[in-house]
């Protein structure tokens, strides 16, 4: 065997390793790809209130995100859920409160509701406004001490607002218990509530 076909060897030898340890290298390198986590995109605010993204290995759960002020962006199945404001008139038109007596209108809410109005008497007579739950309305009706979680007391008109803290059936009572003269009001009431849409 002669030099030249040594070297020969010794080349095609070189070549094969070469090839094998780029081989080597390539699936190391895809392995620890497959191994890394996912970087989330999270929302956060600058200085100004401004809302921008930024990419990293952030927090691994909501409430680490609140806690730093970082909310991760929604996944791909929440994508298509919107939440929706919405706002329907319950009343509109006139009641009619007897003297001695009181008139009520009542309806179910759930946490968060807003309910509004607007009220005024017709002859200028005042009245007495009291928003309720289910429990203080009973109390009102049976003649009990009850507590009123908003009142508008001794008006010819007025405005009411309350965005109900717990989930129950709620009343909007208009009073002539001590009233000598009956009552005629025009009333208007509108509920905003959040609705889920998918």
């Amino acid at each position: 065997m002669n030099d030249t076909t040594i070297i020969g060897i010794i080349g095609v030898i070189s070549s094969l390793i070469g090839i094998l340890i780029a081989i080597i290298i390539y699936f190391l390198q895809k392995k620890r790809k497959s191994s890394m986590v996912n970087p989330i995109i999270q929302e956060t605010k600058d200085q100004k209130g401004n809302n921008y993204q930024q990419r990293g290995n952030g927090p691994s759960t909501y409430q680490q995100a609140k806690i730093m002020n970082i909310y991760p962006a929604k996944n791909h199945n929440q994508s298509n859920i919107k939440e929706i404001i919405k706002e329907e008139v319950i009343f509109d038109g006139y009641i009619k409160i007897k003297h001695h007596n009181f008139y009520k209108i009542n309806f179910f809410l759930k946490k968060g509701d807003i309910v509004k109005g607007s009220y005024y008497e017709i002859a200028d007579y005042k009245i007495d406004v009291y928003i309720l739950d289910g429990e203080q309305y009973s109390n009102f009706s049976n003649n009990s001490n009850f507590k009123k979680i908003k009142k508008y007391l001794d008006m010819k008109k007025g405005t009411f607002y309350i965005k109900v803290p717990y989930e129950d059936m709620w009343y909007i009572v208009f009073d002539g218990t001590y009233k000598q003269i009956d009552r005629k009001v025009k009333l208007k009431i509108d509920k905003i509530f959040k609705e889920i849409e998918r």
